[in-house]
């Protein structure tokens, strides 16, 4: 998602910068390509973001939560740094 984000900047920037030096008429291939592009990466990101909030983890997260919670509880019983490697 984000690669499709910052190549789109950088889509956008070079197609403004061929419009500003050459003008709308003579950069409308540039233009058509950075639309296209944009367009596409759009739909790549809308994708990625829909499928975030689907949160399709879920059925992993009683397992997941299951270990953060033991790993918090010796955390939280253990005196000092539980690992600690420079006795």
């Amino acid at each position: 998602m984000a690669i499709d984000l910052y190549a789109s900047l950088a889509v956008i920037s070079r197609a403004s910068a061929a419009v500003r030096a050459n003008g709308a008429e003579r950069a409308a291939h540039e233009l058509r390509i950075a639309r296209a592009f944009v367009r596409a990466a759009k739909y790549r990101v809308v994708g990625e973001l829909k499928e975030l909030d689907k949160n399709r983890d879920q059925e992993r997260s009683e397992e997941r939560d299951g270990e953060r919670n033991r790993i918090a509880e010796t955390a939280y019983e253990s005196p000092g740094y539980r690992f600690d490697f420079w006795v």
